[in-house]
């Protein structure tokens, strides 16, 4: 097809289908990129970011009854990355893939299903792409994939991920792992961006943040572990900066590294209300056995659990260098938390 065609469909095969009302603009002054898991919290930044810069992008959905969530001007595919024959058609009309598609588990999914999806979905992906002559793959990881660390670790950077011993402490953390190295081994064409603990209006952690700036929840966990945070416009940024310039390789995504404690100061500070109480380690571990009671009377979801809690008291000192080096730059922890908070009041 030539510059400046439209594909009006429809198409059909297997499970893929251009959804009604979209084009699909082919032209050579703009990127057509696909993108799985587009109806998601990342996805979704991620296909509005491509509209804004330009591109073209192409979202895949398992489901009609998701299209909803997909930002208007993006073409819209049906496919599943467990039904690789579904990948065909969109990766075959796309210059890029995007692989966001994946299970986030705190302890709520069959561990053999995150495996499955968050492993085989990937390697599907990423092969359909290459059968395909897809040149430029990006795939996004999770700083899951590092395993906790401890305070004597220091500051992590990628090399970590295949140099130093790993601590998992969910099936989730071990699926991000075992994608990764996957990745490294059989696709290392593929520029891997490794999000750390993704913030933002409809993230998991949301309501808790929600409730901690309102004064509603007055404590806050006393720990020392650093946390990894990245407001999810970031991580789009940071996924534009992989199409467009980064070399194949890793880039951990994170903005901020603070301990744990101090997120409760800064989020008081930001909402300006007083300081949270501070509960010990201990404590929270133990309302990890009736989480899911503790969660539906705060009106969060049903994550505290026993791996919920050790992801979220784990160490995770890292840093985003390489990416920083690329042009990288993220928005400062308050003013992130401060965008969230004013855009929840209106």
């Amino acid at each position: 097809m030539g510059p400046g065609r439209n594909y009006n469909g429809p198409v059909r095969g297997g499970s893929t289908a251009l959804a009604p009302g979209y084009r699909v603009r082919l032209t050579y002054s703009a990127v057509r990129v696909l993108v799985t898991g587009a109806t998601g919290f990342i996805g979704r930044a991620i296909v509005r970011k491509l509209l804004e810069r330009g591109h073209e992008p192409i979202a895949l959905v398992r489901t009609p009854s998701k299209r909803r969530f997909v930002p208007e001007g993006s073409a819209v595919f049906y496919g599943d990355v467990m039904a690789p024959e579904s990948l065909l058609r969109p990766i075959s009309l796309s210059d890029a893939v995007v692989h966001c598609a994946a299970i986030v588990d705190y302890g709520l999914y069959p561990a053999e299903l995150v495996q499955r999806v968050n492993i085989y979905g990937t390697l599907n992906t990423l092969r359909m792409a290459r059968e395909c002559g897809i040149r430029k793959l990006v795939y996004i990881g999770s700083i899951a994939a590092y395993g906790t660390a401890g305070p004597q670790d220091g500051i992590r950077d990628e090399k970590s991920l295949e140099t130093r011993p790993n601590r998992f402490s969910s099936p989730y953390e071990l699926s991000k792992y075992r994608a990764a190295m996957a990745v490294i081994r059989h696709y290392p064409e593929t520029v891997m961006v490794m999000p750390g603990m993704v913030y933002g209006p409809g993230s998991q952690i949301d309501a808790l943040l929600r409730l901690v700036a309102s004064g509603k929840l007055s404590f806050f966990i006393k720990g020392r572990n650093r946390v990894p945070l990245v407001h999810v416009e970031d991580v789009a940024d940071a996924i534009i900066i992989a199409l467009e310039k980064a070399p194949p390789g890793q880039y951990l995504c994170v903005s901020d590294v603070i301990p744990l404690w101090e997120l409760g100061l800064v989020l008081a500070r930001v909402a300006g209300i007083r300081p949270p109480l501070f509960i010990g380690q201990g404590i929270v571990r133990f309302l990890a056995g009736p989480g899911p009671a503790f969660a539906k009377v705060f009106g969060l979801n049903p994550i505290l659990n026993a791996y919920s809690v050790r992801m979220a008291l784990g160490d995770w000192g890292l840093r985003s260098d390489r990416l920083r080096e690329l042009g990288w730059r993220p928005r400062p922890l308050e003013e992130g938390l401060s965008y969230l908070l004013e855009g929840q009041r209106v």
